[in-house]
């Protein structure tokens, strides 16, 4: 009854925010979502032989063969549009989602208790990293399944439940299969490799063990099942990898003036991830765990570690990396809390105390869950910003609008063929074209040029921006932005991959230009 409850929460939470800068009549071929159209596109791209090095960016191609099933499956739906092939993307990360809850269950229980199971699976159901990354069609919550799914197989092998050599080989083929969705899952080998040493006594009688070599064997073969691809074309494989390479070997500007890499994940990133609401119970449970040992632990917090070091040697800081961790870290947490409660509430005044504790802050983490999903519920500030450039600007008028990548689609509004729009990728470009009359700023854009002043990595891009507004009006035509009963949901959401679906546009006028002369 509890298991089900759950899942309707979870449910109910995930929902609302699914329709969220779909393809519709402003952008038919993209959504708002950055990456959801492409990744679509690509996976047909594979399955046509068309290889690029980005289906190999995450180190397998089992992520892009699930989005072609999709595909398949909305063109035999009748939805074979960008929008429909979106939708049920969407859906399957949604699936994944509440998949990953109920293997969370699975997991703790086996491995605990079933109070612990849910438990672990309310911690998880509004945890905001893991609500927000199941409204999309990317990697993340497949991932996180994955991650559990693994978590289940090593409370089966400390429990001795089932066949050894059964074990072995689905254990194998889940970890091969979770490497081709992304190759920071090898981490989870060493969890296994934890549970295999509690279990043969000793590392050397481990290491004798050819059942540890027969796993090796497994694990190949899941990962060849799921990303054959990569035999078949391994230089491309190679310069996946580097591109991964690159986007993790120099820190992004949104990265920059917050301190380190570990202090930003520890300070900002996690505590998003699982909710401030929810942190200090969770902390709470961890501490537990921490204080009453138990070598069932150990399995999770090997992972968790090893991750976290692959965290914290990333470039990027993002909450959706932290994503696959948050299903293990429910688990401990919730273990650690049972702990505690056996131990030291032993009367009914304690009992209760606790159990208020745990409803205000569940209670409390619905609040920004809500308020985000809420947010997302309305139209978005591009597709607001778009309607109003047709109905206030005249036919004609030259529209300036600055890219924040090649390919960007997603951060500006979209182009009415009533105007002439002037793109461009650096605001040089921008500060020496005199025609254009009117521009259309994504705030997120110019945030971390005044933000970090003259520490701003690109002196040229920050003197050209600066230059810029000097030739603009004091006074904005119009500002486009994502409201919650009149307050902004970035002051509880700052990690960047939060923010960047929260855009704020401005459109203003170049000095000098009236109604009259806009064209």
């Amino acid at each position: 009854m509890s298991v089900g409850a759950i899942l309707l929460l979870a449910l109910v939470l995930r929902l609302p925010a699914m329709g969220w800068g779909l393809p519709n009549p402003l952008h038919p071929e993209v959504s708002l979502h950055p990456d959801e159209a492409y990744f679509l596109a690509w996976a047909e791209w594979l399955f046509d032989g068309r290889i690029i090095a980005k289906h190999f960016q995450y180190g397998g191609t089992l992520f892009y063969s699930l989005l072609h099933g999709c595909t398949l499956l909305a063109d035999l739906l009748g939805m074979g549009d960008m929008h429909g092939r979106i939708v049920v993307a969407r859906v399957a990360s949604l699936l994944c989602s509440l998949g990953s809850l109920i293997v969370t269950y699975l997991a703790a229980s086996t491995l605990f208790s079933r109070r612990v199971g849910v438990l672990a699976m309310l911690l998880l159901a509004v945890m905001p990293g893991h609500l927000f990354w199941s409204q999309r069609a990317r990697p993340e919550e497949l991932f996180a399944l994955e991650f559990a799914l693994n978590a289940w197989m090593m409370a089966r092998f400390y429990r001795g439940m089932g066949s050894e050599r059964w074990n072995l080989l689905l254990a194998g083929l889940m970890l091969g299969a979770t490497i081709a969705t992304r190759f920071p899952g090898g981490v989870l080998a060493l969890g296994y490799l934890v549970v295999l040493h509690q279990r043969h006594g000793s590392a050397m009688a481990l290491v004798r063990a050819p059942r540890l070599y027969l796993a090796v064997g497994y694990t190949v073969l899941g990962y060849v099942v799921a990303s054959p691809h990569t035999l078949f074309y391994f230089d491309s494989f190679l310069a996946g990898l580097a591109v991964q390479w690159s986007y993790q070997s120099a820190p992004p500007v949104w990265t920059m003036g917050y301190g380190s890499v570990w202090w930003q994940y520890l300070s900002v990133v996690f505590p998003q991830s699982v909710g401030y609401p929810l942190l200090p119970l969770l902390l709470c449970g961890l501490v537990c765990a921490l204080l009453v040992r138990d070598k069932r632990d150990l399995c999770l917090w090997v992972v968790i570690a090893a991750y976290a070091l692959l965290l914290f040697r990333a470039s990027w800081v993002m909450v959706r990396y932290t994503v696959p961790l948050l299903p293990l870290l429910a688990i401990i947490a919730a273990a650690g809390l049972d702990r505690f409660a056996r131990r030291w509430l032993t009367t009914p005044s304690r009992r209760q105390g606790a159990l208020l504790a745990l409803v205000l802050t569940v209670g409390g983490s619905l609040v920004p869950d809500l308020a985000y999903s809420r947010a997302l519920m309305q139209p978005s500030p591009q597709d607001r910003a778009a309607i109003w450039l047709v109905r206030h600007l005249p036919k004609g008028s030259v529209i300036a609008g600055k890219l924040e990548y090649r390919g960007d689609a997603f951060t500006l509004p979209a182009a009415a063929s009533i105007h002439r729009w002037r793109y461009a990728l650096h605001w040089s470009d921008l500060l020496a074209d005199p025609r254009w009359r009117f521009l259309v700023v994504n705030r997120e854009q110019v945030a971390d040029i005044e933000r970090l002043g003259e520490d701003y990595p690109d002196p040229h891009a920050r003197q050209a921006w600066l230059l810029l507004r000097k030739q603009l009006e004091p006074v904005l035509l119009a500002t486009f932005a994502t409201r919650v009963n009149g307050l902004d949901p970035l002051l509880l959401f700052t990690a960047y991959d939060y923010r960047q679906f929260m855009a704020t546009i401005d459109i203003m006028r170049r000095k000098g230009v009236s109604a009259r002369d806009a064209r």
